[in-house]
């Protein structure tokens, strides 16, 4: 018999992904993949110990599944990102298959607004100091202090 595909389930933890994230576990249980979900296979670890273990469960995965809604999720100082977007950055770095679900509105806030601003502050920062940022960090945090939305 085969081996389960082994599939991450990765989000911010809010409330409102908690469906979504439950009975999604329960339909790859059901279709007798191993799905990989902190809340239910994986955790709770000392606080000192949380990203290193979902790292190594994201390399453990096959697929990586990322939903994003409105929050960031919690931020780790020693990595200077989020618990998710590590999670991500390993998926990637370990080329996994990586599958991305972004709810409507934040896509469009992004496109069609959010972007824009990032475009002209790049252009403006390319104007001043001749070259583009090494990071984009200060950009995207700018950008979203000067939407009206925010």
């Amino acid at each position: 018999m085969p081996e389960p595909t082994k599939i991450f389930i990765s989000s911010a933890a809010q409330d409102r992904l908690r469906p979504l994230r439950e009975n999604l576990h329960r339909l790859l249980m059901e279709m007798e993949h191993r799905p990989l979900m902190y809340e239910k296979d994986f955790g709770p670890w000392p606080p000192e110990q949380l990203v290193e273990n979902c790292l190594k469960y994201v390399e453990m995965s096959d697929i990586f599944l990322l939903f994003i809604s409105d929050k960031a999720g919690n931020y780790s100082q020693y990595y200077k990102a989020t618990i998710t977007h590590c999670e991500f950055q390993k998926a990637y770095q370990c080329n996994k298959y990586i599958i991305v679900f972004v709810e409507d509105y934040i896509y469009d806030l992004f496109w069609y607004e959010i972007r824009l601003i990032i475009g002209e502050m790049l252009k403006s920062y390319k104007e001043t100091f001749g070259t583009i940022p090494v990071n984009y960090f200060k950009i995207e945090k700018e950008a979203w202090e000067k939407h009206p939305k925010k």
